[in-house]
């Protein structure tokens, strides 16, 4: 949650020096916006359950509200990558029954360590093998300073989010009126 809120903030610094307003981020007329909320409480339900397969069914329902709110907003700046960095998740947590992670990166995160243990994993995470299919789109990359691990797919959503707060702050209404309000 922490690099969600990092990226929202970010978003917002650079599209106000890109010219950009709140203002027009707040008019942004958006579809399907229930969808993506729904998509992050069931991402945020999944490493809260007991169930492995409770798990998986509810990150994969989650990248569906996001699939959903992208598409309906395809026009829109971000929109394209988001839809790609769900996607990409996905696919990985589809092929393995959960979202593998490498132990190596959570000690390098400072996620526990080999030397004293490493946390239990929650039941949407299992520990990347030999035998992970996909394993490039496994959360292997370490944040140290959040202490958290990441795939190649977060990253790629959070660069969508970033685009869209910027692009829709910097948005001109279509008749070109309100380009510099603040």
């Amino acid at each position: 949650m922490l690099i969600l809120l990092i990226i929202l903030a970010a978003g917002i610094v650079l599209g106000r020096l890109r010219g950009g307003s709140l203002r027009r981020l707040g008019d942004a007329k958006l579809r399907m916006v229930q969808a993506v909320f729904a998509g992050v409480v069931l991402q945020g339900s999944a490493a809260f359950v007991g169930s492995r397969t409770a798990a998986t069914v509810l990150a994969l329902t989650s990248h569906v509200g996001v699939f959903a709110f992208a598409g309906a907003n395809a026009k829109r700046p971000g929109m394209p990558l988001l839809a790609l960095g769900a996607l990409m998740n996905f696919v990985v947590v589809a092929a393995n029954g959960s979202m593998p992670v490498s132990l190596d990166a959570m000690a390098r995160a400072g996620i526990g360590s080999p030397a004293i243990g490493l946390p239990d994993l929650d039941a949407l995470h299992e520990p990347l093998t030999d035998t992970t299919r996909l394993a490039f789109l496994a959360d292997t990359i370490p944040v140290r300073v959040a202490r958290h691990v990441v795939s190649p797919g977060d990253l790629v959503l959070w660069a969508g989010l970033l685009a869209a707060i910027q692009g829709l702050m910097i948005a001109r209404s279509r008749s070109g009126a309100g380009a510099h309000a603040a």
